[in-house]
């Protein structure tokens, strides 16, 4: 029953999570298709979603790749662009007394490029201990 309920979930919940991915497509080619829009657009999202079925049949083993995404976006999307930024925002403002928010933001990019190199480095060695043991 719980499959069945995971099935029913990403079923329902699959157009709210693509919704932009093909937003972003179809204001890309919509000028293209002005006879009939509606139709070039169910094309259109049909195709993408056969194409991530397709993806998903090629790749059943996507959980090892998914943790080299997971380490590439916890580290650069979650502590180096922020503290990029900060610095960038605060650069005419001051950086507070003794440059605390610098110092503050060099330790939060040193975590994340730990992040990055050990978090990528275990992943890879995720994928590729779980392709040499399925083909033993």
């Amino acid at each position: 029953i719980v499959k069945i309920a995971i099935a029913v979930a990403v079923y329902c919940t699959y157009g709210l999570q693509f919704f932009v991915c093909v937003e972003i497509a179809w204001n890309t080619i919509k000028d293209k298709f002005t006879k009939r829009p509606n139709l070039a657009d169910y094309i259109m999202r049909t195709l993408m979603v056969t194409a991530c079925v397709l993806l998903a049949v090629a790749v059943p083993t996507i959980g090892p790749f998914m943790g080299v995404i997971g380490a590439f976006c916890f580290s650069i999307l979650g502590l180096i662009a922020p503290a990029f930024i900060e610095i960038v925002t605060y650069w005419n403002i001051g950086f507070g007394r003794f440059n605390f928010l610098v110092w503050k933001n060099i330790l939060v990019t040193i975590f994340g490029l730990f992040a990055l190199v050990f978090g990528t480095k275990d992943a890879i060695a995720s994928i590729i201990q779980v392709y040499s043991s399925t083909k033993e």
